[in-house]
């Protein structure tokens, strides 16, 4: 890891620089792997794959199709011998009923995938984005890392490297291990009160001081009322 900052600027915007970010849980594992600290007790083992796809296209249908494709292809490998031909030979779209799904598309720039697996618990979260159309705002983004992958990178051609979002991977750790909670202009996060409700109850993180809490929850406050505002407005 070479500990810079990432910032989605550092890509050309062209409609032929496709890239994908690998952020959440994951790159955090592997943060920790890179590391050689010890996974099982430093960190909960990542139960979701979260992606964010920059593409040049706008058909979010074909996305969903591809994504659908290669997990059918999977489960017909994985396919028990006991199950029958017709299983076998059911279309892509039975994914549907296998796993739970849920898909929301904003406007036409924006797509979520969501699909997960009730009994085990895991999810693959995909977001696709159109090149160009802002960026990223990621939550906590002093504790966050990222790994930035070019289709060159996602070929198996070139090193991939973790960075972190707003300083050196050494301090990101840091923050990590003592659960500190940094967020970067709370005002500009979408959805920032619920995801910083999540962070102080589900994930035991919290700002450094009293000062810090204040902040934050006057912020994050303060952008969910205008927020409703603007909704009211039909905006």
């Amino acid at each position: 890891f070479d500990g810079e900052s990432w910032s989605n600027d550092n890509h050309d915007n062209s409609e032929t620089s496709a890239f994908v970010e690998v952020f959440g849980g994951t790159a955090l594992a592997v943060c920790h792997a890179d590391h050689c600290l010890d996974l099982e007790s430093s960190m909960r083992r990542p139960s979701d794959l979260d992606a964010r796809f920059y593409i040049s296209s706008d058909c979010f249908d074909s996305c969903r199709a591809i994504v659908e494709d290669y997990l059918h292809l999977k489960y017909i490998q994985t396919v028990s011998s006991s199950k029958t031909l017709l299983d076998k030979l059911l279309p892509p779209s039975m994914i549907r009923y296998i796993y739970f799904q849920k898909q929301a598309v904003v406007g036409e720039a924006f797509s979520l995938l969501s699909i997960g697996d009730s009994s085990t618990g895991y999810n693959v979260d995909l977001e696709f984005s159109l090149i160009g159309n802002g960026v990223r705002k990621y939550f906590d983004e002093g504790n966050a890392c990222v790994i930035p992958l070019t289709l060159e990178q996602l070929a198996g051609l070139g090193p991939v490297c973790a960075v972190s979002q707003t300083g050196d991977i050494s301090s990101m750790m840091d923050l990590h291990f003592r659960k500190e909670l940094v967020v970067r202009n709370p005002e500009e996060v979408v959805n920032g009160l619920t995801l910083y409700v999540h962070a102080l109850c589900d994930k035991g993180q919290s700002p450094a001081d009293a000062q810090s809490e204040d902040f934050y929850g006057k912020a994050f406050c303060q952008a969910f009322v205008a927020k409703c505002q603007l909704v009211d407005a039909g905006q």
